[in-house]
């Protein structure tokens, strides 16, 4: 079946091929000399395209293989960069902390001495009015018994009586 299909495909071939004259020859050699003209002509333009095209595919190459290895070393850099600033962030904090206490025990340092000077002023306060109140008490007592004519008392009853009021 496959000889027969070839032999069917070919001896159209033969038969018109046979009957047909061409000038084949004659054109096979025009185009081989077309051929070896465009050669002549374009060989050294054609060679320098494409030197200087693998030239620069092997430039860019080594540019990309540059920018890798540079990139490479940015990511080697940042990741040392990042380790350095997790070790000082966890310092700051350590620090941050320390300084927390310290400023907590500060804080109630002052205000327990605040509250110190508060209570001994007030106590001072206290005694002062205390004092002044016992003053006017006296002074009242003394214009009093001195604007009642009633009353006689000596000078020595007096200061007993003053005497038995402050003490």
């Amino acid at each position: 079946m496959k000889k027969l299909f070839y032999i069917c495909l070919v001896l159209p071939v033969f038969l018109f091929a046979s009957d047909v004259q061409t000038d084949i020859l004659p054109r096979s050699v025009n185009f081989l000399i077309f051929v070896a003209i465009m050669y002549y002509i374009l060989a050294d333009k054609a060679r320098a395209y494409f030197t200087g095209r693998t030239a620069s595919i092997q430039e860019e190459f080594a540019d990309i293989e540059r920018q890798k290895l540079a990139n490479k070393k940015r990511i080697t850099d940042a990741n040392k960069e990042l380790q350095r600033a997790k070790v000082l962030a966890g310092k700051i904090v350590d620090e941050a902390t320390a300084n927390i206490d310290n400023i907590k025990q500060h804080i109630q340092k002052t205000t327990d001495e605040k509250i110190a000077q508060l209570v001994k002023k007030t106590d001072e306060n206290i005694t002062i009015q205390t004092q002044k109140l016992k003053n006017q008490t006296i002074d009242k007592f003394i214009d009093d018994i001195f604007a009642s004519q009633n009353i006689k008392i000596s000078a020595k009853d007096i200061v007993n009586i003053i005497n038995k009021k402050v003490a």
